[in-house]
């Protein structure tokens, strides 16, 4: 349980060298401003939640808009 100004899960702002992945089983998520906080170049292959609740956060899942217009994105495949 979060105070309304953390984020749950939050990616390295720079120097990502690999994908990650992110999966929450059988959870509940709640009083976050964010459940993930996905940075400008970071990159996920999977993003998973399993049996999981996500309640009373000001934003689920926030991930950084690409401005380069390269088609860079943050995940391939998110799942709930």
């Amino acid at each position: 349980m979060g105070n309304n100004s953390q984020h749950a899960f939050v990616s390295l702002k720079e120097n990502m060298s690999s994908l990650y992945n992110l999966t929450a089983s059988e959870c509940e998520i709640s009083n976050f401003y964010s459940v993930l906080k996905a940075y400008k170049e970071s990159m996920s292959d999977k993003i998973n939640f399993v049996l999981s609740t996500l309640k009373s956060c000001a934003n689920d899942i926030e991930l950084s808009e690409a401005k380069n217009d390269k088609g860079d994105y943050n995940v391939t495949q998110i799942t709930k």
